[in-house]
């Protein structure tokens, strides 16, 4: 069993305030580098962190933990009689338009971008850890002009949700400020004031985002390498050029 389920709220799980135990840890990433074809249920993830203490007592604190989004998945799952993948293709990838984005992706699919960490030294193709992400917490496999067009959907046009229910969503918890973190959404200080979105990473695979209200200015940075820039404020620098363009 997942401890302290049955105490944990949906809010909580949105804003990573439930302390259920992580199942993406050492044996999960063990287990799938050992079948690098298999598409992991919410069901199989989750049965990762079965029996593991909980990190903390739910809401006692934030905590980012990817169990939060398997759960919320399957909790839409269940909402629409569907998989996971077919209900977001019906709710946000049809209605605004993306093409070119799926939940997952098999290898023998033309035009996708492989991942690679670094081993010894030596590039190593770890695409397998992305295209087999179906789970709520999962990567989506996308283009920029699409993720793009959805920003563009949630803050700018309010074709998903409600305005108010974006400011909600994006307003950093009052529980614990500072984390920067509302209900799927990271709130972010630039200097051109404040920016909504979300990072992500997966070996192989980094993303980030912002839409700056002020400006109203998408960015959506990609890239198919597991490492870290040297340069912490890339996106302040693209942003800054494409300004002054």
């Amino acid at each position: 069993d997942l401890r302290n389920i049955r105490s944990v709220t949906v809010e909580q799980l949105l804003k990573h305030r439930s302390g259920l135990a992580e199942y993406f840890g050492d044996g999960f990433g063990e287990d799938a580098n050992e079948n690098r074809t298999k598409r992991y249920s919410a069901e199989e993830s989750l049965a990762f962190a079965y029996g593991e203490d909980p990190e903390f007592k739910p809401g006692a604190e934030y905590g980012y933990n990817n169990t939060n989004y398997v759960l919320l998945g399957s909790l839409i799952e269940k909402a629409d009689n569907t998989s996971y993948a077919k209900a977001i293709q019906r709710r946000i990838f049809n209605r605004v338009g993306m093409a070119s984005t799926s939940i997952g992706a098999r290898p023998s699919e033309s035009g996708l971008a492989r991942g690679y960490e670094f081993e010894r030294n030596r590039r190593k193709d770890v695409s397998y850890t992305g295209w087999n992400a179906i789970t709520g917490d999962g990567g989506v496999v996308t283009t920029a002009g699409d993720y793009a067009a959805f920003m563009h959907a949630l803050f700018r046009e309010s074709k998903l949700l409600s305005a108010r229910m974006v400011e909600r969503m994006c307003q950093a918890q009052e529980e614990e400020p500072d984390s920067g973190y509302g209900m799927g959404c990271r709130h972010s200080d630039t200097p051109w004031g404040v920016a909504w979105g979300h990072d992500g990473s997966i070996t192989g695979f980094n993303a980030e985002t912002w839409y700056i209200k002020s400006l109203d200015l998408t960015v959506v940075f990609f890239t198919n390498g597991d490492f870290q820039s040297e340069e912490p404020d890339v996106l302040v620098r693209a942003v800054k050029a494409y300004l002054k363009r």
